[in-house]
Formats: C-alpha cells, structure tokens, sequence
C-alpha cells in the first residue's frame, strides 16, 4: 500500500494538478493533506474542489484557521492581504468544507499509527525545522508515523521504529528549490521517498498577477524561497 502526502498547496492549483498527475502515476492508494491548502494562491476554490474530488485525508492549516476565522492579526502584511483576499472570493460551500476539516487526523495504515498534523504533535503552528526536535516529538508520541507540513521544507528523521515526515509545499517550496513537492509512504516497510515535480510556475504567476496578490508572493514562486 502506498500513501501520497502532501502539504502546504496554497491555492496554487497549477502545482496541485501537476503534482496528482505525477503521484497518481504510482498508484497510490490514498492522499493526505497535511494543511494549508488555500492562502497566498489565486485558485483556493478550485484548489478545495479537487482536494474533495481525490477524497483526501485533510486538515486545516494556519491559513485555513486565519480564514475561517477572519482573523490575521498573527500574520505577516503579505500573508494577511492574501488571506483576506481568499476569505473574499471563497465560496460558501467552499468555506465551509475548510471548516469541516479537523485540525489533527489520526489514522491507522497497515497496522501503523499515524498522526497527522500541521505545525507539530504539540501546536498546531509550530515550526519543525531541526532533527533534534522531530526526534523529540518522536520520541514523546504514541505514533509510529507523524506527518507535518507549515514549514514548506522537506524533513524525514527516524527514531528506533519510528518516523517523521514534512513532505515540503506543493504550491510555495521554501527549501531553494521551486518545483512542487510530495511525499510516498509505504507504511509496511515505514519507507518514504520525495518526489519534485516541475510545473508551469509562470502561469500561477499571471493569475496572482491578474488578481493583485502581493508581489513578494509572486516572486519568490521563482526561486523557490
């Protein structure tokens, strides 16, 4: 059995197709989406359509809260302007499938445990960037795997029998490298493998463009940053 998880899409609906169109290429049995799957991006209702029409495992993300919530206060200018923007064109329906999300899933695969969250086991914003700290979430959870998003940087790290996975951003990478990013799990041999995927970033571009979405946020879809 094979899992697909992804994280952080961002209403980047370019990235999102082109990174199902490689995954489904390797048969996976299910998707995960471990949040943020609108802000930033200018499609978040086609984003959230398709992320119901792959019957996905998701979550809510800190952009999803900020925008059910209509609460930005924590948020840096950009961020909020674009979630502000998102909280406007959403549709109801739209909106209210982001709050139908849960903001932790746990799941059992092949007779793991598997938990799935955004910033970590303990917040739901915190920022997993060192091994020093996967491992200790390792070591504190009851779960033979936990999955992370938030930090939009590819992480693996095991600890005895046990593993963490970030699969990177599929719609903003922040690791130097533009292309989209995801993850495939195999919860039998505890094996997972990244996959980068090129997509066509000029036309997200266009779009953020033609909806005036922050320009910092268009730029750095280039560099990956």
């Amino acid at each position: 059995m094979k899992i697909a998880i992804l994280a952080d899409i961002h209403g980047n609906l370019v990235a999102f197709r082109a990174v199902l169109e490689a995954a489904r290429k390797r048969n996976p049995s299910r998707f995960i989406v471990a949040g943020d799957i609108v802000g930033y991006g200018p499609r978040p209702n086609e984003v959230i359509e398709l992320v119901y029409e792959i019957g996905a495992l998701a979550i809510r993300g800190n952009h999803d809260q900020a925008i059910i919530n209509c609460d930005y206060s924590y948020m840096n200018p950009y961020a909020a302007e674009a979630a502000k923007w998102t909280a406007g064109v959403l549709s109801a329906k739209n909106l209210n499938r982001l709050r139908s999300m849960k903001r932790t899933e746990v799941l059992e695969v092949e007779k793991r445990r598997i938990g799935v969250y955004h910033g970590s086991p303990e917040h739901p914003d915190e920022y997993v960037l060192d091994e020093h700290r996967a491992e200790q979430l390792l070591d504190w959870s009851d779960r033979d795997i936990v999955i992370c998003g938030h930090t939009h940087i590819p992480m693996e790290v095991s600890l005895r029998d046990k593993i963490f996975l970030n699969p990177g951003s599929v719609g903003q990478p922040r690791d130097g490298n533009p292309c989209a990013s995801f993850m495939e799990l195999d919860p039998c041999s505890m094996r997972a493998t990244l996959h980068r995927v090129e997509y066509s970033i000029e036309i997200t571009q266009e779009d953020m463009v033609l909806h005036g979405l922050p320009k910092l946020l268009i730029d750095r879809l280039s560099n990956g940053q």
